[in-house]
């Protein structure tokens, strides 16, 4: 149907990649990966070395196929784990502003492949100081307290929210810039609004 997608990468040659070795991330990665390495470092160090950082994250582009963006995300989610130079890598390829685009621009409603973005700056801000000036640079930081609030777009669910604060709190660590922005945003309103939610003690509900 709608062809390749850029860089050649596509649905098809995404799931040929999976089958030849690379695991049906996050929940695969989570349960094999072990202190020191294990199959889940060798499949991040093979992901890098192939160049996948790049290709996986144009597939994340406005347009894109969602069943395909939940893969990408999700494998790009796992290929950050505890890898400082997969984290590296995506802010070289220019990734933070592309996971930003996909979580901000809710119109085809990917709530799923939007939580695993959500999940890769929550890594990528606690590894990389230049993901989090990238964060900065292209108002990741409001998108993020945005997202905190309950019920914004649908997506407002609770592992959403939890992301949202991960990544945010990370990013404030390090940077007095980001700090500053989440005081402009109102981060403190925001969080008591969180705090004060009777959700907060029932997520299902």
């Amino acid at each position: 149907a709608g062809g390749g997608s850029p860089g050649g990468t596509s649905a098809k040659s995404l799931k040929a990649q999976q089958q030849g070795g690379i695991p049906d991330w996050p929940a695969q990665a989570e349960a094999e990966s072990t202190e020191g390495g294990g199959p889940a470092k060798a499949q991040q160090d093979a992901l890098l070395a192939a160049g996948a950082i790049k290709p996986l994250l144009k597939l994340l582009g406005k347009g894109g196929d969602p069943d395909v963006q939940v893969q990408a995300a999700g494998t790009l989610w796992a290929a950050v784990k505890g890898h400082v130079a997969n984290a590296e890598e995506i802010n070289r390829q220019g990734g933070v502003p592309v996971l930003v685009n996909l979580i901000r621009n809710n119109d085809e409603g990917n709530a799923e492949g939007k939580e695993q973005c959500v999940g890769v700056l929550s890594i990528v801000c606690h590894l990389s100081e230049g993901c989090v000036a990238a964060l900065h640079q292209c108002g990741g930081v409001r998108v993020l307290i945005k997202l905190l609030s309950l019920g914004d777009d649908g997506l407002g669910e609770y592992g959403t929210q939890e992301l949202a604060a991960e990544a945010l709190c990370r990013a404030c660590e390090q940077s007095e810039a980001c700090r500053t922005e989440a005081r402009r945003a109102g981060v403190r309103h925001t969080i008591q609004t969180v705090l004060e939610s009777p959700n907060l003690d029932n997520p299902d509900a």
